[in-house]
């Protein structure tokens, strides 16, 4: 009998944050994928992945490992949603929906590519000109919070390292940004 309450607390536990995100979390790094519900046999790949790109923006050791996923721990738990309506069903408001994205009127997916109005509609917390990107090297930002980098130069997720693109000095790792280059 003893045995059962610690059971039971992790299954009410488990229910209460069931909703809190139901959402394939594979696209995160910045990417958008082709067709959101048509799998392919090839992996999802970053916009900001070519070599040239990465020594432009910065590379990942300068302090962004490029997925930049920001993952909420009902998903880690593999959480399931039962309550609430799913991807596809109408809805009113954000509330409604398991993936709690209610985009005109339909609940919408939170992950990577899907539609949204607000930031946090997106499992990323980036939602930009209606679409959820990811916080990696290469994805489109408002914000630099909204970059693992700490650093969106021109709506772009750019990395902190020496070269790197910057308008602050505070979006640098050595805190010296001058003629918008990390020195």
């Amino acid at each position: 009998m003893g045995r059962i309450a610690p059971i039971a607390g992790l299954v009410a536990l488990s229910i209460l944050s069931a909703c809190a995100l139901m959402t394939d979390l594979s696209g995160l790094g910045g990417e958008r994928p082709e067709d959101a519900t048509t799998p392919t046999s090839e992996p999802p790949t970053d916009d900001a992945s070519s070599p040239a790109r990465d020594a432009a923006r910065g590379s990942e050791a300068d302090g962004d490992a490029g997925g930049g996923a920001r993952v909420d721990a009902a998903a880690e738990a593999g959480a399931v949603c039962t309550d609430k309506r799913k991807v596809g069903q109408s809805c009113t408001i954000d509330a409604d929906c398991c993936s709690r994205n209610c985009y005109f009127n339909e609940c919408a997916s939170n992950d990577v590519g899907s539609r949204c109005t607000t930031d946090d509609q997106c499992t990323s917390n980036n939602c930009y000109f209606n679409e959820c990107y990811g916080n990696g090297l290469g994805a489109k930002c408002k914000r630099d919070d909204q970059c693992t980098s700490n650093n969106c130069y021109f709506n772009e997720c750019y990395g902190n390292g020496l070269g790197s693109k910057c308008k602050r000095d505070d979006q640098c790792t050595s805190k010296v940004c001058k003629f918008n280059e990390c020195q």
